[in-house]
């Protein structure tokens, strides 16, 4: 149990470190769509599709569920940041921005699941 833990907490370094960088590459603008907390979330559902894909279909182990899902994605990705920011284009009057990134953040999220998983699957079959 304390080495799932340990993983956790690595993998979420790691995450935080990425989602960080974003950050500070695309600094939020208050009136502008927040590019460093979409590109964290998009890229983030894409590569947990992946790994779900890989790990349901045993080509990865189970013990990598702590680390990269919860520990490293779960650090990267952000619910937090986006309600955030989508509350603050609110508070800046730009509604029609704050409702399109709502709902393009949602659906493009679920759509970069499926690439992901699908991605993984065409990989795993062309390598044999």
């Amino acid at each position: 149990m304390v080495i799932q833990f340990l993983s956790v907490a690595a993998g979420g370094a790691a995450g935080a470190c990425v989602r960080y960088a974003l950050a500070l590459l695309f600094p939020f603008v208050p009136g502008q769509w927040p590019i460093a907390s979409f590109t964290a979330n998009i890229l983030g559902c894409a590569i947990m599709g992946a790994l779900f894909y890989l790990i349901q279909q045993a080509h990865l182990p189970l013990s990598v569920k702590p680390l990269l899902l919860a520990g490293f994605l779960g650090a990267m990705t952000t619910f937090s940041s986006f309600a955030l920011e989508a509350w603050l284009l609110l508070q800046h009057n730009a509604h029609l921005l704050a409702l399109a990134y709502l709902a393009v953040s949602v659906v493009a999220c679920v759509c970069a699941i499926a690439l992901g998983f699908a991605a993984a699957g065409t990989a795993m079959r062309l390598m044999g």
